[in-house]
């Protein structure tokens, strides 16, 4: 991500498209790095050096495959990504995709550390019926310098699903939808689980409304919560 650049010396961008291949480069020299304010510190006035490649190759329509590679390097350490991507499209209103990377990261004081991450989605949107089902994992290993990533040790499913009806008078659409989201870390422990539920309602003159209830659990400092959350809102 562009912004964990944060001064860059020097810098280069190339992006274009070779037929059906699309190419991205970037590299750059980050002073930010080496910004501190212990003089006597190893990294002071030292810079990093940045590069970012991206290829996608278009399949067909909506479809592809694609690659990308991360490099950070600060004095002795550095943080690498290399990973694969992809969408299928398997109907006009269904698609699966996925994502594969793999990280490689030493920090200052040699400590080093790898691990994966993976996505895979089944995605389906049409005028009644639309749903999401997808499962996701970040190995408590993984890191990256060159992005931003919330939150690792987590193993996630979830499914959300909306129906529509569409009466288009007064009420232009109004429907029911839910979703459920289960995540445990690597050692097995539920951490979050969400169960939600709501029906929505689209009038005439851009008014809508909604009606919802959720049940969630979280678990923080070994401890598990539950809460129960009503919704009612019209906009």
């Amino acid at each position: 991500h562009t912004r964990t650049i944060a001064d860059p010396r020097y810098g280069a961008k190339l992006t274009g498209k070779v037929g059906d291949t699309t190419l991205g480069l970037l590299v750059a020299n980050d002073e930010g790095p080496g910004r501190i304010d212990d003089p006597t510190a190893a990294g002071f006035g030292q810079t990093a050096q940045v590069v970012v490649g991206r290829a996608r190759y278009d399949l067909y329509s909506e479809s592809y495959v694609g690659a990308i590679f991360t490099d950070r390097e600060f004095l002795d350490g550095y943080s690498r990504v290399a990973g694969g991507d992809g969408r299928f499209r398997l109907s006009p209103t269904s698609s699966v995709s996925f994502q594969y990377a793999e990280s490689q990261h030493r920090d200052g004081t040699g400590t080093e550390q790898s691990g994966p991450t993976y996505h895979l989605a089944l995605d389906s949107n049409s005028r009644n019926l639309s749903y999401q089902v997808s499962i996701d994992s970040v190995d408590p290993a993984f890191r990256t310098d060159t992005g931003f990533v919330q939150r690792v040790d987590t193993r996630t499913a979830q499914a959300n699903a909306m129906y529509r009806w569409w009466p288009q008078n007064w009420l232009i659409n109004w429907g029911p939808s839910g979703g459920y989201r289960l995540n445990f870390n690597y050692d097995g422990i539920r951490v979050d689980e969400v169960v939600e539920g709501e029906v929505d309602f689209a009038f005439a003159h851009n008014i809508s409304a909604d009606v919802g209830v959720s049940q969630a659990l979280e678990r923080f400092g070994g401890i598990n919560f539950d809460k129960t959350t009503y919704t009612a809102s019209v906009r």
